[in-house]
């Protein structure tokens, strides 16, 4: 018989599968309404918004759904207390972050390299879309701690469905460009907010609107734990952009834009490793002993193993996909793809035991692994790419991920050796 873990994972994989599909078609069109130096702009200034919405967050999305559901083992009530000082604290950084950079737009724009004459408005317009995220993630993040998994895969294929239409009118009409591109993803961005929102149960939204501060003990143990998960954040975030910011340093536009899409489309093939977090964070984080985590360790290793057998068994599908979708143009990217796949296996193999470091509460070996791994992307990078090209670009952002998984498996294997070294979250507020 299969098991309600494995059932939800099967539940948010075939959503992701959906959103795959339909994200493969909106990049797509993408692609071909912008072209190559147009999707090199969008993806450049995709990258500095991702990094704008994370550095919003401060933390706070995945430590709430950590402190949430731990909360919903041990004192349910307790849950919505801490979901209501998540959703001032959340809000209130998103506010913040997106007045911060509209007033910098024009040094942010300096800093990446953008045109000097657009660059500033087309990240103006980028920080519409960040605190649309943060709206989203204010009702989003209690769905995943409540496992609402199938809701969440119904609102972001709700959100996909709206980018492919926006985008395909645009295309249509001939006024698709990267401006008018930031704009659609901030009203998908919207459009998912508002349907999470109207499908949280009726306490959690009154939970949401209730007055909170600051210095309760709930968002106090809130902040301890996403202090070092945003720094942790910034620097995944970082890791998983670096290596396009340091192409487009380094090597001409076209070939940016055939890297842009390899590794846009090997974020996509990511959303096995994506379906495990969202499933796996709240189970893991319920958990309290050595025993239950050693347990957990076996059955989402084997997991994670299936799930990477299946990506391999599509891979012959790659090349002629790319070239019927994509366009002789973008044959190039073909075995770019090839390589950052071996990136996002690793990843879906690794993944789900690294997640231990969420119930064991070792925020700051999660931050040191992330840094590992960012010197090694950025030192490699500079090194590789001049003489290797895109490929020196792959190789290090391999060796990278290798690094990381390696320091905060080794933390985690030596914990799971000894009981007395696992720390579990403790409860949002004193009773």
């Amino acid at each position: 018989m299969v098991d309600e873990t494995t059932r939800q994972i099967v539940t948010v994989v075939a959503g992701h599968s959906l959103r795959l599909a339909l994200g493969l078609l909106s990049s797509a069109l993408l692609a071909r309404g912008l072209g190559p130096d147009g999707l090199s702009l969008f993806s450049v200034i995709g990258a500095t918004a991702l990094i704008g919405r994370t550095v919003a967050d401060f933390g706070l999305s995945q430590s709430g759904v950590r402190q949430i559901s731990a909360d919903l083992a041990t004192c349910p009530p307790q849950a919505r207390r801490t979901y209501s000082a998540f959703a001032w604290l959340k809000l209130t950084g998103s506010v913040l972050i997106t007045a911060l950079t509209l007033l910098l737009a024009g040094p942010l724009a300096g800093v990446v390299n953008a045109p000097s004459d657009s660059g500033p408005f087309l990240i103006r317009l980028a920080t519409l879309g960040v605190l649309a995220a943060g709206l989203g993630g204010v009702v989003s993040t209690p769905l995943q701690a409540l496992r609402r998994f199938r809701v969440l895969v119904l609102t972001e294929t709700a959100s996909i469905v709206v980018i492919i239409g926006l985008v395909g009118v645009l295309l249509f009409t001939g006024a698709l460009d990267v401006p008018s591109a930031l704009v659609v993803g901030a009203v998908a961005a919207l459009v998912t907010a508002c349907f999470n929102f109207l499908a949280l149960p009726r306490d959690w939204r009154q939970a949401a609107a209730m007055r909170t501060g600051p210095l309760q003990n709930a968002s106090r143990a809130l902040l301890a734990f996403g202090g070092w998960l945003w720094v942790s954040s910034m620097l995944s975030i970082l890791l998983s952009q670096l290596d396009l910011l340091l192409l487009n340093r380094l090597m001409d536009a076209g070939t940016v834009g055939l890297y842009a899409l390899a590794l846009n489309l090997a974020v996509k093939a990511d959303f096995f490793r994506l379906a495990l977090h969202t499933v796996l964070l709240p189970l893991v984080s319920g958990h309290s002993s050595a025993a239950a985590f050693r347990q957990y360790a076996r059955h989402s290793f084997a997991r994670g193993a299936v799930l990477a057998g299946v990506l391999v068994s599509v891979t012959p599908l790659i090349r002629p996909f790319v070239l019927a979708v994509y366009g002789p143009a973008y044959a190039p990217s073909i075995p770019i793809l090839y390589g950052l796949l071996g990136v996002v296996l690793l990843d879906l193999l690794t993944w789900p035991i690294l997640l231990l470091a969420f119930p064991m509460n070792i925020p700051r070996w999660m931050v040191a692994a992330d840094v590992v791994r960012v010197v090694v992307l950025f030192a490699l990078g500079r090194a590789l790419i001049p003489g290797l090209g895109v490929y020196g670009a792959v190789a290090a952002k391999l060796c990278a991920t290798v690094a990381g998984a390696l320091v905060l498996g080794g933390v985690i294997a030596r914990r799971l050796g000894h009981d007395s070294a696992v720390a579990p979250a403790a409860p949002g507020n004193a009773p």
